[in-house]
């Protein structure tokens, strides 16, 4: 069932909310967040640094959001859930030359949806 009342959505006993370009999706999805620390180092062009770290409720049908905290000098970044409980960040550099993404570990935070 579904129903409109005053700007609020309801289906079935989720209620869709929104003002002001945010959105409220009460029931439907659960988001957990996760912080870990990482330095990535330098990243040959060409290849892969990644790590791996504990999402309680996390799951490998779960969508993840990851925000590094810097600047990634045009290297991609992907979040998963490659097992239940477990994230894995990837950052990618296909740039051309190896970059120096750090020095010193920095603090990463992924989102997971499920």
């Amino acid at each position: 069932m579904r129903r409109i009342t005053r700007g609020k959505i309801l289906v079935g006993n989720t209620s869709i909310t929104g003002t002001s370009g945010s959105l409220d999706i009460s029931g439907a999805v659960t988001f957990l967040k996760g912080t870990t620390s990482w330095n990535v180092g330098t990243v040959a062009d060409g290849t892969i640094n990644s790590t791996a770290f504990a999402l309680t409720g996390a799951t490998t049908s779960s969508a993840c959001l990851v925000a590094p905290g810097f600047d990634l000098q045009e290297c991609t970044v992907t979040a998963t859930c490659p097992a239940a409980g477990t994230v894995e960040i990837v950052v990618n550099n296909e740039t051309g030359a190896s970059i120096i993404l750090g020095t010193a570990a920095a603090t990463w935070t992924v989102f997971a949806l499920k």
